[in-house]
């Protein structure tokens, strides 16, 4: 018996030394790399400019110009020392967010970009851990899980350009480990700070509505959560500022260069759709389009979650069916918004480990996980295809998702799953 101990207690450790070597290494690479791309950092080329920029104008106390264009340029030429202060990537989201970003937006740039970088990598390793907790016992080991993680090519664009989705793939791990242990109030809280990107935020919150328990807790967590934050705003930036938001918003999309908001770039269905018909369709036809084909997609989610079978399946496959649905329907959306996608296919691929059977249903679910780690192969070649591939990449993984789900073959080991 000690030595049977003794035998666990060395694994656990090569185990622990595993994951920390696997950590390191990847960290190292990471360093490597900003350093390498040190200048195009200094001049302000990573998306974290407009978070920096908007969080300086509420730090310097200019917050009634938070969506003034003009002076959103002016600041961020200032912060990246450019010559040039036409150039903009401006600041769209909404105006609490600037609140957050202040303390930052005190710090010098680039430093700030580097402070921001480090919490992103803070907030990657939490989801990670959250992760690895809510599948305790599971056939991942957690070295897998953080390789898999760093080699899943929008989480390195999300690293890169200074982007919030690595924040998002945290606060929506965490929604999950909430929703778990059956405490809805607080995962509705969690999941009104993702507000930030209130497409998806509203998406999520409308699925889990439909087809999880605790709805009534769940939507009053996430309505304090979202309230409080409009509070706050208007407290510090008044509420003028704050009631104009959709229309600065409209008119920045409006105004501001395509390039920037182009929808060929976006890995969702709208993305896909206006590869495939702009050109063949006037734009509000284009639009109606994706609007009930998204319908559609939502709703055949929800139908799905409540098939008698899908109910049997794990917990948390059913919640990365509804992030992969609400992540393809959003209207808006960028390729570094795709690491969420890294919770659902971790959840899948522990699913598949655990399976003993390898059925066609299987074997098609495998490769729809499988697809979205290879984006490496490609990023060289066609950088421009990266977002519909991914598109298609995630609409096959959600179908496959859905047809393991409702598949009656998986319903003996989903009882036993539960019953364990």
């Amino acid at each position: 018996m000690p030595a049977a101990l003794k035998l666990k207690n060395n694994e656990e450790t090569a185990r622990r030394i595993a994951v920390l070597l696997v950590a390191l290494i990847c960290i190292l690479a990471q360093v490597a790399l900003l350093y390498s791309l040190r200048e195009k950092i200094r001049g302000g080329s990573p998306d974290f400019i407009d978070f920096y920029a908007g969080g300086r104008i509420v730090a310097t106390g200019n917050g009634s110009h938070l969506y003034d264009l003009p002076y959103q340029a002016q600041v961020e030429a200032a912060a990246a020392h450019r010559s040039n202060s036409i150039y903009i990537l401006p600041f769209v989201h909404p105006p609490f967010y600037a609140l957050w970003m202040a303390p930052i937006g005190l710090i010098p740039y680039p430093a700030a970009y580097y402070v921001w970088w480090g919490l992103n990598q803070c907030f990657f390793w939490l989801a990670l851990l959250v992760i690895d907790r809510v599948l305790g016992g599971s056939s991942l080991r957690p070295a897998r899980v953080a390789c898999a993680g760093l080699l899943f090519l929008p989480v390195i664009v999300a690293f890169w350009q200074g982007q919030d989705s690595i924040l998002n793939l945290f606060l929506f791990t965490l929604t999950y480990l909430l929703l778990s242990r059956e405490r809805p109030a607080l995962a509705g809280v969690v999941l009104g700070v993702t507000a930030f990107k209130p497409q998806l935020a509203l998406l999520m919150l409308v699925l889990l509505l439909f087809t999880s328990r605790g709805k009534l807790r769940l939507a009053a967590g996430f309505v304090l959560s979202c309230l409080a934050q409009v509070v706050l705003a208007i407290a510090v930036l008044g509420w003028n500022l704050v009631a104009s938001y959709p229309k600065a918003l409209a008119s920045i999309t409006a105004t501001y260069d395509e390039t920037n908001f182009d929808p060929n770039s976006m890995p969702n269905l709208f993305g896909l759709l206006h590869l495939l018909l702009a050109g063949r369709l006037p734009h509000a036809a284009l639009s109606a389009v994706n609007i009930v084909l998204s319908v559609l997609l939502v709703l055949g989610t929800i139908l799905v979650l409540h098939n008698r079978n899908a109910q049997l399946q794990p917990e948390n496959l059913r919640y990365g069916l509804v992030l992969i649905a609400a992540f393809l329907a959003a209207y808006h959306g960028h390729f570094h918004d795709m690491s969420v996608f890294l919770l659902p296919l971790l959840f899948a691929w522990n699913w598949l480990v655990a399976r003993s059977t390898h059925s066609l249903d299987w074997r098609l679910l495998a490769l729809s996980v499988a697809l979205p780690f290879a984006g490496f192969l490609i990023a060289g070649e066609a950088p421009k295809f990266l977002p519909p591939i991914f598109a298609c990449a995630g609409l096959f993984f959600w179908a496959m998702l859905m047809w393991n789900l409702v598949k009656s073959a998986n319903a003996p080991a989903a009882i036993a799953a539960a019953a364990k």
